[in-house]
């Protein structure tokens, strides 16, 4: 979009054209000037600085270490000196508790493995209603080729619902490129910190791509392309000046101004940019940056000091009048051409111009000024002439378009627990020693010093009046009240709990808890419960806007193909989905025998990868590549084609049979060989008795007496012995084998 800003060559005279320049600058001006004073006397800055010096741990007994000016700075000094000895505590609460809100909604609105929105198809009610009722009546498309509308209206969803994944591929690369996700964190940190939080965008910036290929030489070449493309970025609140008449939404203001300071660098770069005035721009680098800000006198301590060689930048973006723009003298590119002297054809042209802008109501513009001065005016880059400006709001105030912070609803406990600490603090310092009191004209220290320290000794000078020492020296002792202090400080710490609605929980605290799986997160969900209305609120106030507007870039953008073009609208999923990952991690597995039930049509591939990303894990980590999908989906067609279940059931019936047949034979001839083998150990058992028998008779005939009969009858018991356990252990090899099929037994 060639935007460029020069004096038109319009038939007026020089003189005539710089006195309507003047005048637009003075409008502007005046309208700058406007919005500041419009802010500063409605009390948001004083509860930006009150918020920052609470998150910090600054007060009145603390200032600030690094220089900068706050309203109260100068009387800090003197209240600290008029303090003494006082206690200087600050127990800051404050900021864990703003780091652990910001964390958790940053966790639940932008998580690192999903997108907090979506694009998806307008709903067209005559498509869905072929759809459902699957109508059969033909329609003639644009070919001329007639197809039931049921076949049709199909076709023409598919086709929008693939425009739509390939628009937000667009907008996510877009997202990527430009760290967006990082500029919408540090949006939430402002919010919960100060109560306001602005993202900027989508605008122009320009990339450099490079990309190294090797010819057909083999010499590597670089090559750098550049090409414009959207993003967004975190704006302070203190360099933002809406419209006075705004109320809660800043889209309905006339006008805005946003701040920025540049060096001089950024001048002559701003200088080699379409659409800056170089000459205006060679006039303020000779002047230099101006020492104090013509538009807010007040100095404020969150602003950049002007001391600085830093140039105090204004863009102007908002409406102007069609007859201001024309009176100015500038061209705009793209809104108002330049006309030719002596070119009768190009002096109509302007007519013809200046005609059909009369008849418009407005023009959207961007005009920038330095040092008063202006020194471009550009066409809005968004058609729809919208701001490209956010609020996000930690806490929306009814009728005030900046919010309230986390901070401010942690004031209250933050000062009552750091006056209690302080009291325990000094409580301590005057409870560690005693107070002495004592009569100087009757007592002195014999080493001429009132210390107080061990053994030392004091001189009595007794009078008419006073005769005991002790009723000219006594020693009282302060009470410690530490018990009490204590009390307060742990009321404070729980009111802090209360009426932020971030309990201790969130910062890793158990406290009294219960101990179970169910308890804890029953516990955390209610701890965060009170986050999910912030995220709610990031859907209404940015994911909404902002991307509507990225949606409005991408249809105008001519880089971006057809086929990522459509009537789409967006999605936000912040609250919706991403905030209920912890509970539907909890449910998606009680689903689970409906998954595996064909009747209720549940996919379970994708039940799979919605049950691992909301238990954050993602499912790309473990999922099949296109790749390997396809070479099974090959592998399986290439397959031979299964048996028939009758053929095979019959085949493994035989099998079995035959198996049968053959372990009940076996099983026989086992059982034969067994009883063959006992009848010949039983015959060998009756031999070798009748053998013994035999010779117990001949030594009885014989006389001989050497071997008693006792000991004949043990030789014999034990004979009998070895062959029993010879008979028992072949039976277990014979068992072992006919169990395992191998052994001495077959």
């Amino acid at each position: 979009m060639d935007d460029t800003l020069h004096t038109m060559d319009a038939p007026e005279a020089p003189e005539a054209v710089g006195m309507s320049r003047d005048k637009l600058e003075e409008m502007f001006t005046r309208r700058l000037r406007s919005a500041v004073s419009a802010r500063a006397g409605s009390g948001i800055e004083s509860e930006w600085e009150e918020d920052q010096d609470q998150y910090d741990g600054i007060d009145e007994l603390n200032p600030s270490q690094s220089g900068s000016q706050s309203k109260a700075s100068p009387n800090m000094g003197a209240r600290a000196r008029r303090g003494g000895a006082r206690s200087r505590v600050f127990l800051n609460i404050t900021k864990p508790k703003i780091l652990s809100a910001t964390a958790r909604v940053s966790e639940m609105a932008l998580p690192t493995d999903d997108r907090p929105w979506e694009f998806d198809c307008t709903p067209v009610p005559e498509i869905d209603a072929a759809i459902e009722s699957g109508s059969q009546e033909e329609v003639t498309l644009g070919d001329g080729t007639r197809v039931p509308a049921e076949v049709a209206a199909k076709a023409l969803k598919d086709k929008a619902r693939k425009k739509a994944e390939r628009a937000q591929d667009y907008v996510d690369d877009w997202f990527v490129e430009g760290r967006v996700y990082a500029q919408i964190r540090r949006a939430i940190r402002d919010a919960a910190r100060i109560g306001t939080g602005i993202i900027k965008g989508p605008v122009p910036v320009v990339r450099t791509d490079r990309r190294w290929s090797v010819g057909p030489d083999g010499v590597t070449q670089l090559s750098v392309v550049e090409r414009l493309a959207p993003t967004s970025t975190c704006v302070s609140c203190w360099d933002l000046f809406p419209d006075p008449s705004v109320t809660d939404d800043l889209q309905a203001g006339a006008y805005l101004f946003e701040r920025e300071y540049a060096t001089s660098r950024t001048l002559r770069e701003f200088a080699k940019t379409p659409g800056y005035d170089a000459d205006t721009l060679v006039e303020i680098l000779r002047e230099g940056p101006l020492k104090i800000s013509q538009y807010d006198e007040r100095q404020e301590r969150r602003t950049r000091p002007l001391e600085s060689e830093d140039y105090e930048v204004y863009h102007y973006w908002g409406d102007l009048d069609p007859e201001d723009l024309i009176n100015s003298g500038l061209s705009v590119r793209g809104v108002l051409e330049p006309a030719q002297e002596g070119d009768p054809e190009a002096l109509e042209t302007r007519r013809m111009q200046l005609e059909r802008l009369a008849t418009l109501t407005s023009v959207s513009i961007v005009a920038t000024m330095i040092n008063g001065r202006l020194v471009r005016v550009a066409p809005n880059p968004l058609e729809t002439g919208a701001f490209p400006f956010d609020v996000v709001r930690w806490e929306a105030v009814e009728g005030r378009l900046w919010g309230s912070s986390a901070t401010r609803s942690v004031r209250t406990p933050q000062r009552m627990l750091n006056a209690s600490a302080r009291a325990m603090m000094e409580n301590v310092g005057m409870a560690k020693g005693p107070q002495v009191v004592a009569m100087r004209e009757l007592i002195e220290p014999a080493d001429q010093t009132d210390a107080i320290n061990g053994r030392k000794l004091w001189w009595f000078k007794p009078n008419a009046d006073v005769k005991d020492v002790r009723a000219a020296f006594a020693v009282f002792n302060i009470e410690p009240i530490q018990p009490y202090l204590r009390d307060i400080i742990n009321f404070s710490l729980e009111m802090a709990d209360q009426l932020s609605n971030l309990p201790m929980l969130l910062q890793g605290m158990q406290g009294q808890a219960a101990q179970t799986v169910g308890g804890m997160a029953m516990l955390e969900a209610n701890a965060t419960s009170p986050l999910k209305a912030h995220a709610k609120l990031l859907d209404d106030d940015l994911f909404t806007p902002h991307l509507t507007r990225y949606y409005d870039w991408l249809m105008q953008d001519p880089e971006v193909p057809e086929d990522a073009k459509g009537d789409l609208r967006v999605q936000p999923r912040a609250a919706s989905v991403l905030v209920y990952r912890d509970f539907l991690a909890n449910f998606l597995p009680q689903l689970l025998p409906f998954v595996k039930d064909p009747a209720f049509k549940l996919d379970p591939e994708k039940y799979v990868a919605e049950l691992l990303r909301n238990n954050r894990f993602s499912p790309e980590r473990v999922q099949l590549s296109p790749e390997q999908v396809q070479a099974m989906q090959e592998q399986a067609a290439n397959a031979q084609p299964p048996e028939d279940p009758r053929i095979t059931s019959a085949n493994i019936s035989a099998t079995v049979k035959a198996k049968t047949m053959e372990a009940e034979i076996a099983d026989r001839t086992q059982e034969r060989q067994f009883k063959a083998e006992q009848a010949d150990l039983n015959r060998q058992v009756q031999v070798y008795v009748t053998e013994m028998q035999k010779e117990i008779q001949a030594m009885e005939f014989a006389g001989q007496r050497e071997m008693s009969f006792d000991q004949l009858k043990a030789m014999l018991a034990a004979k009998s012995m070895d062959i029993k356990t010879k008979r028992e252990l072949f039976a277990a090899e014979r068992q072992f084998a006919v169990n395992e099929g191998e052994g001495r037994g077959l």
